[in-house]
């Protein structure tokens, strides 16, 4: 309704060097992330002699650097910023890794040298193939048992594939993506051998199951292991044995033992 408003705004004055401005198709482009567009703006906000770092965009933003990277991937998809190989690594750069193309107009994914595109360098250091190996067998280490169940394997790989480009793998992206797929897996294996407590003695006690799934959980999260099912049940048995259920006193039952050993003894007057 005209002359009627829901908003109050108060705004600094725009002073010369202290605002960012963003085109409206840019920060309306739904294929971009909410952080993409800050990255975006971020970026071409600097000056093009401004030394960019991925460790400078994670402390302006407070962001890890999986998702600074995330962020990064997603603007060189739709095409506002392109990624090429730093080859001025032998003309003295003091650093090695990649530099950037963007471009406003979201076409880098269309033309080699479109009009209005701005090249940053951003340091993103090259990790070689050796190095990459040896991470991938520290990872694979880390999971334990768990990377020889078959379906969790096969989705290993399948993420594994997809978060590599060539013979190097993007390990912290592929930790992120795996975290959730492990942790449903240990979930589902956590759950059945929980289930050897359906067996319970019959001095059985609340505090020996607490114990019992606290030492479960140590295993199969903590520890990435996978225990037999028969060293489980012998470890809730044991747990059964060393904290058993306390003793109801049945008062009518205690009253006619100690009429009982009165009588035998000869010691009664009733």
């Amino acid at each position: 309704m005209k002359g009627i408003t829901n908003k109050e705004a108060y705004a600094y004055d725009n002073e010369n060097g202290n605002f960012s401005t963003i085109k409206n198709a840019i920060l309306y482009d739904k294929k971009l992330t909410a952080l993409a567009k800050i990255i975006f703006m971020s970026i071409m906000n600097d000056s093009i002699d401004y030394y960019i770092s991925q460790g400078l965009l994670i402390k302006r933003f407070g962001e890890s650097r999986y998702k600074i990277r995330k962020g990064l991937k997603n603007l060189e998809k739709n095409g506002y910023l392109k990624r090429k190989l730093n080859n001025r690594i032998e003309e003295g750069c003091k650093f090695k890794g990649h530099y950037y193309i963007l471009s406003e107009y979201g076409n880098l994914n269309k033309d080699v040298n479109p009009d209005g595109a701005v090249e940053f360098i951003i340091e993103e250091p090259i990790v070689t193939i050796e190095e990459n190996q040896q991470e991938f067998l520290i990872y694979l280490d880390e999971l334990g048992e768990y990377i020889e169940i078959e379906e969790f394997n096969r989705k290993f790989y399948e993420e594994m594939d997809r978060c590599s480009d060539g013979l190097i793998t993007d390990f912290e992206e592929l930790r992120e993506v795996i975290k959730p797929i492990l942790k449903k897996e240990k979930q589902k294996i956590y759950k059945e051998l929980l289930s050897v407590t359906e067996k319970k003695a019959p001095n059985y006690s609340q505090k020996a199951q607490t114990k019992f799934e606290k030492y479960l959980k140590k295993l199969v999260f903590d520890k990435n292991e996978i225990p037999e099912r028969k060293l489980v049940s012998s470890k809730w048995l044991a747990f059964q044995c060393e904290y058993p259920a306390k003793q109801k006193i049945d008062h009518e039952t205690m009253v006619q033992d100690r009429m009982s050993e009165a009588m035998a003894d000869g010691d009664y007057d009733f």
